[in-house]
């Protein structure tokens, strides 16, 4: 699953604005690659599309040994890196997604000694809303516990996109200790179905960064450009000299309370993203409209967090945090939810989380506990890893259990 989990959502990003030191690229030429690990298209409503699973991260409770999930995520690149000057606003990040300390994993499919994994999508969204989305590129990091682990799976991901994808290796500069071009066409993906892959290895860290294009296939030069960036990264990473930043203390303080996981999973990952990331994951398929009423309402930074789920490990929860300017913003976000969930065939106990919440299943499918308090709306969510179809009841108490919590500690 580790090569079936990047083909969610591919989409081209090179073909639509040019790439820092990189012009144009015409694609084909130049030994183009792709390495995939499943990144087919995938609007779930309020999920992230998920890519290789691992194990290990920032979990409240262990001791924080070795490289975290906060850690690896500092070190992905950020559209400011990869973009021309100007154009980093047609860069929309989505929320990331992790697997640490053996949570928020596919069972069948994590490579040994793989410690922690972290994924990221960026999306050019269409200019207008109901057309499709114009390009995409993510982002993975593994960590392992060993070189020899890190050294099998790189070669094992290589291999695999060349047997189950048909990937073709391709011409490429060497970036890290070891490095591998491919290209494949993906005929699930009408839109953008010519990916290009570059996987790399530095020490115990096993990378990549991969683009969809629509017509043609990127250059490999063109994907070193990016990669070399996040290799150094991944180096000062190892070095001990990039270290993970905290959450601003002013959104730090109305997330999730530590105890907030208790009796249902640790605490993961810890971040902050822009209105976009949610935009591009509601449900609504308008993801213009969606941020443009987030940034109206005053959240134009998220606050984000992932939990693993002690009752089932494949199942991944995550809580976002949307600081409004004022009450009555944020009590009509969390309404127009209420709305829609309230007398559904999904709807479920929200709890003790006031009068504006409510609570679905989504048809077993998707879990998400919505409330507003004061001038903060929050969202809770919790699915299966891999397959929505696989999303465990179990999920519903833990999303009340961190909702209650939370709800209990936020101001009025």
């Amino acid at each position: 699953m580790k090569i079936l989990r990047l083909l969610f959502a591919a989409s081209s990003l090179l073909a639509l604005f040019a790439f820092v030191a990189c012009g144009d690229d015409d694609g084909g030429g130049n030994g183009d690659n792709s390495d995939r690990s499943d990144s087919r298209e995938k609007d779930e409503p309020t999920a992230t599309t998920k890519t290789e699973p691992t194990a290990a991260a920032a979990t409240a409770t262990p001791a924080k040994t070795g490289l975290q999930a906060d850690d690896l995520l500092a070190a992905l690149l950020v559209p400011t890196e990869v973009a021309k000057p100007g154009t980093e606003a047609s860069l929309w990040q989505r929320f990331p997604e992790v697997s640490s300390a053996g949570y928020n994993i596919d069972p069948a499919n994590v490579d040994k000694g793989e410690l922690a994994w972290v994924y990221v999508e960026w999306a050019v969204p269409a200019t207008k809303d109901g057309d499709p989305v114009r390009g995409r590129l993510r982002q993975s990091l593994q960590y392992f516990q060993d070189e020899a682990s890190a050294i099998e799976a790189h070669k094992s991901h290589v291999q695999k996109d060349q047997d189950d994808w048909d990937a073709k290796v391709v011409p490429g500069e060497q970036v890290g200790d070891e490095s591998a071009y491919l290209t494949l066409k993906d005929a699930g993906d009408k839109a953008t179905p010519y990916i290009t892959t570059l996987r790399f290895r530095v020490g115990r860290l096993v990378g990549r960064i991969e683009s969809a294009r629509a017509d043609t296939y990127d250059r490999s030069d063109t994907m070193r450009t990016m990669a070399g960036p996040l290799a150094s990264k991944v180096r000062a990473l190892l070095d001990g000299t990039l270290k993970a930043k905290p959450v601003p203390e002013s959104l730090a303080k109305l997330m999730p309370p530590a105890n907030a996981g208790k009796g249902a999973g640790p605490l993961l990952a810890s971040i902050t993203r822009p209105a976009e990331a949610f935009a591009l994951i509601d449900g609504s398929g308008k993801p213009r409209a969606v941020r443009s009423r987030l940034e109206t309402y005053g959240a134009t930074e998220l606050g984000w967090q992932a939990y693993g789920l002690d009752a089932d490990k494949t199942q991944a929860v995550t809580a976002t945090l949307f600081p409004m300017s004022n009450v009555a913003s944020a009590e009509a976000w969390a309404r127009e939810f209420v709305n829609h969930v309230k007398g559904s065939a999904g709807a479920l106990d929200s709890g003790k989380t006031g009068t504006l919440s409510a609570f679905t299943s989504n048809g077993g499918e998707f879990y998400e506990l919505q409330f507003a308090k004061g001038k903060n709306a929050t969202s809770i969510t919790c699915s299966n890893a891999v397959d929505p179809k696989a999303t465990s009841p179990k999920c519903e108490e833990a999303v009340r259990k961190i909702a209650e919590a939370w709800y209990a500690s936020l101001p009025e």
